[in-house]
């Protein structure tokens, strides 16, 4: 069993996958990758709850996600709507 990561060391893993300023941990509770706690977003300056396995995994902002699926279906809509 390998030792238990540090705050620093999952937010290093955080920001090597999502980049170096897309989120702020300074209210990062880290207890275990597994229990969620507040991370915020620098795009939107959403605060969610997520545990550190997921994001590390590439789970970012739910806010940002919805925005960009909605976004997604707009274009569409306005493509099929045009063509048909």
């Amino acid at each position: 069993m390998s030792a238990k990561k540090t705050k620093e060391e999952m937010v290093l893993q955080a920001k090597t996958k999502h980049g170096e300023n897309a989120f702020d941990y300074s209210e990062y509770e880290y207890v275990d990758s597994k229990t969620a706690s507040t991370i915020i977003c620098n795009t939107c300056g959403h605060h969610f709850r997520m545990t550190m396995n997921a994001h590390t995994r590439g789970s970012g902002c739910p806010d940002c996600a919805q925005r960009i699926i909605a976004e997604k279906n707009n274009v569409q809509e306005l493509f099929f709507s045009y063509f048909y």
